[in-house]
């Protein structure tokens, strides 16, 4: 009993160093230029115009951005409901990674009956550093998020082979619905791989295949995305034009926005960057997975292993490489790896010798923590000093962001024709009656605050007008023009 009472605090004292993380210092860093700063235009706009079917973007309806609106209507209700800052954008992102860990937990205990191992798999997601970052858990995009609805839907399925509860049947169809009304066509890559599951088990498992069911639900997965498609297409035309241009083969089939890389950059990218603390025990869990004696072990490892290299292959193949468009196998390569560290955990933990000379057998948690000590304190230096990933781009928000208190005024020159990044301060300082907008670097008057960050606008402000340097933050500095030379 009292070795029962020992393991549940270690668990929850785990549970609170599992989610901290997610949420410490979600507001410290500035609102991100690309996806983050578009999807946080898109709420402000919808918060305002209280129109839930069209995003906009400056007042236009949004056909750069042509993803189904599930994030955006979540951070359009923390608008409303928190105003606008990077809480209100940032927050799903992380709610959905705390609820991921969760998930994991729960359906690994399920399974084999042990809550070590869910919590050791948690704690592999938890301290990644692909998930535990940009386009992740700590930022306003829809990859976290996404990320969610894969795991629960895969889970369900997986569930409902070893089960056969209707009830998880359902489930998955659910979860694909809000998966592709998070982000498109993305996680239906998941599917042929889940297909060759119920393939390679559908003997074994004895459960008969759901005619009926399938395709009742599969109509209303496909009633709904179709739907909201069709919707916002009366409502706003060209819309379906510009989805099948950008997603359904655009990305995929031909280089955007020069992010073209060979096909090992997303295995070099896990290897050195994404999932690095965790790639070998990784590689180990596999192995100890596929010659495991326990067969429910074996089935996960194959379950996470057909569903992370089928869709590794899919995206690896891809002409449009992004760093983050490897994430949605996190989850399952942290189950992976959680074989490997779990076998270790059991194999200290009935030592003969350590059993005979302590009353409570704490060798299995020592290791645990020295095996998580280093990437979790990687994770927590990440999110305590968080580093730029734009230097130029994020400068004027940070200056924005810790606007000194006696400036009511300032011209912000950005010569840049796009800074959706900027425009989210320029509307929240708004609501605290501050007045930011843009002004040509040539063309300022005395008395102007003006803020710039790219070279040649700072070289000409300081080269062609008497200033005084109010402020430096990266490559931004806010200047008082007294006068022009």
């Amino acid at each position: 009993m009292i070795k029962r009472h020992l393991d549940v605090l270690l668990i929850l004292f785990l549970g609170i160093l599992l989610y901290f993380p997610l949420f410490l210092h979600l507001q410290r860093m500035p609102i991100y230029i690309w996806d983050e700063a578009r999807l946080a235009s898109n709420a402000i706009e919808m918060s305002i115009t209280n129109d839930i079917i069209v995003t906009h973007y400056e007042g236009k309806p949004d056909l750069w951005n042509t993803k189904p609106p599930l994030l955006i209507w979540m951070q359009a209700g923390l608008i409303k409901l928190i105003g606008i800052n990077e809480l209100a954008i940032r927050l799903p992102s992380a709610i959905a990674g705390l609820i991921t860990c969760f998930a994991l937990f729960f359906f690994l205990k399920r399974h084999t009956k042990n809550y070590w191992f869910g919590f050791i798999a948690a704690l592999v997601l938890v301290t990644s550093q692909g998930y535990v970052g940009y386009h992740g858990t700590r930022t306003g995009d829809y990859d976290a998020l996404l990320i969610l609805f894969i795991t629960l839907f895969s889970f369900s399925f997986y569930n409902y082979l070893s089960i056969g509860k209707i009830i998880h049947f359902k489930l998955f169809f659910l979860y694909l619905t809000l998966a592709i009304l998070t982000k498109g066509i993305q996680p239906l890559i998941f599917l042929p791989g889940l297909l060759l599951i119920g393939f390679l088990n559908h003997k074994d498992s004895g459960i008969k295949f759901q005619f009926k069911s399938t395709v009742f639900y599969s109509i209303f997965c496909i009633a709904v995305v179709a739907g909201y498609y069709f919707i916002r297409e009366t409502q706003n035309p060209g819309y379906l034009k510009a989805v099948i241009e950008n997603e359904l083969g655009g990305r995929y089939l031909k280089t955007i926005e020069s992010h073209d890389h060979g096909f090992t950059f997303y295995y070099d990218n896990i290897l050195n960057k994404q999932f690095n603390y965790w790639y070998l025990p990784m590689f180990i869990g596999v192995f100890i997975g596929l010659l495991n004696k326990n067969t429910t072990v074996k089935k996960l490892s194959i379950f996470c292993m057909i569903l992370t290299l089928f869709y590794f292959l899919v995206i690896s193949c891809a002409q449009t490489k992004l760093e983050w468009y490897d994430l949605p196998m996190f989850p399952f390569m942290a189950i992976l790896c959680s074989i490997s560290i779990y076998e270790l955990f059991l194999l200290v933990k009935h030592i003969p010798q350590f059993a005979e000379r302590l009353k409570f057998n704490i060798a299995p948690y020592i290791i645990l923590f020295f095996i998580f000590l280093f990437p979790y304190r990687a994770i927590i230096d990440k999110v305590y000093f968080p580093k730029m990933y734009d230097y130029n781009n994020e400068s004027i928000p940070f200056i924005l962001k810790n606007l000194p208190s006696e400036v009511k005024t300032c011209v912000i020159c950005w010569d840049n024709g796009y800074g959706p990044q900027i425009n989210f301060y320029i509307t929240k300082l708004s609501k605290q009656n501050i007045t930011c907008y843009y002004k040509y670097y040539k063309d300022l008057s005395p008395g102007d605050v003006a803020i710039a960050s790219q070279e040649y606008e700072k070289e000409y402000i300081e080269a062609n007008y008497k200033t005084t340097l109010l402020l430096e933050r990266a490559a931004a500095k806010m200047y008082k023009i007294e006068n022009r030379n």
